[in-house]
């Protein structure tokens, strides 16, 4: 019996990582592993119960001249820092969600979302490295559904089928127009994104990388290019095309 049971999850586990963007696993597990990594390092630490690491953080970038967005100046001095230990507190415990929602492949999407928010607002305050590096794998998981395999997504997709939620196995899509239409938001959202952060880059180089806007510049076109080849996608199985042929 317990062969026979083994024997059909290594068969399991062998069809999925045939499966397309399988390779991408091993990045799934290090991002995970990060996120619980950066979760467990707070754990510990008093500020972030209290919210003195945040806060102080937050300060020292502002003092410094790190943050190069104003509204965001404006965000920080006037509701980060005076709720800074509901923020310290959601931080903390939003990196450990995120990676349990990536290792397990559990509303994974939807954990890359909040990763890739958390990631930018930190580059907006300044803090580039690693935020940028994790944004980037962020933005590929996200758009591969790498989710869907070896993962619960794959389960919770026949109920839930909405990618910006749940990864979708090969794009199996019940509402193929609501995926179109999100990502045609993502899109959107993106290029405003680059385009207003445009107006405060400094260093137009490209060994520029200590400039935040001009790090948000690239990673957020980065971002609206794999939603358009996503879109693109979408708009191929919505003719009713198999994605592997060609013209």
């Amino acid at each position: 019996m317990k062969r026979g049971i083994l024997s059909h999850a290594l068969r399991f586990a062998y069809y999925e990582l045939l499966r397309e963007h399988a390779y991408l696993l091993v990045l799934r597990l290090f991002l995970g592993v990060g996120w619980i990594r950066t979760c467990s390092e707070k754990l510990p630490e008093a500020g972030w119960w209290d919210g003195t690491a945040i806060s102080t953080f937050l300060e020292q970038q502002l003092a410094g001249g790190h943050v190069v967005f104003p509204f965001y100046q404006d965000l920080i001095a006037n509701v980060f820092v005076p709720n800074a230990l509901v923020l310290g507190l959601i931080i903390m415990f939003g990196e450990g969600l995120i990676g349990l929602s990536v290792l397990t492949g559990t509303f994974m999407n939807f954990g890359l979302l909040n990763g890739i928010l958390l990631n930018l607002n930190l580059i907006m305050a300044g803090a580039i490295d690693p935020s940028a590096f994790y944004l980037i794998i962020q933005t590929v998981l996200f758009i591969s559904n790498t989710g869907a395999i070896l993962g619960i997504d794959k389960l919770l997709s026949r109920k839930i089928p909405f990618a910006l939620l749940v990864a979708q196995p090969q794009f199996e899509l019940k509402y193929l127009w609501v995926e179109k239409v999100s990502f045609l938001g993502l899109i959107f959202v993106s290029g405003l994104i680059a385009s207003y952060a445009t107006f405060y880059v400094q260093d137009w180089s490209p060994s520029s990388v200590k400039d935040p806007a001009m790090i948000i510049v690239v990673l957020a076109t980065f971002g609206a290019l794999s939603s358009f080849i996503t879109f693109l996608r979408l708009q191929w199985i919505g003719w009713g095309r198999p994605l592997e042929l060609g013209w």
